[in-house]
């Protein structure tokens, strides 16, 4: 769930040369219904959620190799802010609700100006059966430790035996 207040964070950002005030930058995470997953009967599968320094939000869902796409998903607003390093005013964490993942760090506020990332897979050599994890991805601003948004995803990876 969304935080009601959109505030946004009091820094400096530099632009393609133009200053610009993270002021006029608001942290808006994609909407839940936007999970992560991928179910494969032939290959491993891959799942996650990849948030970058420059405001972009990669989704993996794919089988056989990691493939990530980012489909126009942002961690804020506006897009004139994008590209810039406005995550280094600003700070992640994810909470992990249920389930496992297998790469990606929990319970710990991490600075956005490096990419963060959560993911699982299956494969076909474990047997299949799946992880499933449920995490809160919080961001905040790091001057101010105000928490300015917040968003629930699953992240599935599924391989299943294929029927003989």
């Amino acid at each position: 769930m969304a935080l009601p207040s959109l505030l946004a964070a009091t820094a400096a950002a530099s632009n393609g040369g133009a200053h610009a005030s993270a002021d006029d930058f608001t942290v808006d995470l994609p909407a839940a219904q936007q999970d992560a997953s991928a179910t494969s009967d032939v290959d491993s599968c891959y799942a996650g959620w990849r948030f970058d320094t420059t405001g972009n939000v990669d989704l993996l869902a794919s089988y056989g190799s990691e493939s990530w796409s980012n489909n126009n998903h942002t961690w804020g607003t506006p897009a004139s802010y994008l590209g810039s390093n406005i995550g280094e005013f600003f700070q992640i964490r994810a909470t992990l609700n249920s389930g496992s993942i297998d790469t990606g760090t929990t319970g710990t506020w991490m600075n956005l100006s490096t990419t963060r990332t959560w993911k699982s897979s299956d494969t076909n050599s474990g047997g299949g059966g799946g992880n499933t994890a449920n995490l809160t991805i919080e961001i905040r601003r790091a001057d101010t430790l105000v928490v300015i948004d917040s968003q629930t995803y699953t992240i599935e990876a599924s391989y299943f035996e294929p029927p003989i």
